[in-house]
Formats: C-alpha cells, structure tokens, sequence
C-alpha cells in the first residue's frame, strides 16, 4: 500500500490550519482555554475556513480533479477513525486539554487521507 503525501498534505492542510491557530491562539492571546475562549476561536476560524473554501479550494479542486474528495476512496476509515477516536478520548481524560484532542484528531486525518486511493 502506498501512501499518498501530496494529497494527505492538501486534505489536512484545513484541519492543521484549525490546529495552528488555535495553538497560537492559547499561548498568545488567552493564557487558558476556556471552552468560551475555545467558541469564539473556532467562530473566527470558520470564517477564514469559509473564505479559504470559496477563494482557494473550490477552484482547486475543479482545476485538480484526482484530489478532489468525492474521487477518493478511503481504505480502512473504520478502523483508523476508531483507533484516533480512543486515542483522543485516552488524551483527553489525561491531560484535559483540548489542543491535544484536536491535533491528535488533525494527525488521523491526515492518516487516513494518506490511506485513500483515486477511484
């Protein structure tokens, strides 16, 4: 099997963004990530998300068919989406953070995305 990095890189590259910012966001604007500090951070980052959508990825993906998600299949989601579930929650029971959780969770996609083969 192999693993497919161009399009693990441009499938996750949201998804670590989401990461990134939030981890920026904690350690540079709020000294603690309360889960209302966490909503407004993520409202502001589904804006930007949004506007990547409509500016960048629309027009990418109809320019580069084969990344296109819809022209994937992804072999053993199931299993890697269970492993990455128990993981996140084992993190979060130990550590009680939730930048933890999510870049555990951004690392299975990108995972599984690095798994998928064109149809």
């Amino acid at each position: 099997m192999k693993f497919d990095w161009q399009y693990s890189f441009i499938f996750s590259l949201p998804i670590f963004a989401t990461w990134l910012t939030l981890v920026i966001y904690t350690y540079f604007v709020s000294s603690t990530l309360t889960w209302q500090s966490f909503l407004i951070a993520l409202a502001v980052l589904g804006c930007c998300l949004a506007a990547y959508y409509f500016l960048f990825q629309r027009g990418f993906y109809q320019a580069h068919p084969k990344t296109d998600p819809r022209n994937r299949i992804f072999n053993h989601s199931g299993i890697i989406t269970t492993i990455n579930l128990i993981v996140c929650l084992t993190a979060y029971f130990l550590y009680k953070d939730p930048l933890i959780v999510i870049g555990i969770m951004s690392f299975g996609v990108f995972i599984q995305a690095g798994n998928s083969v064109p149809k």
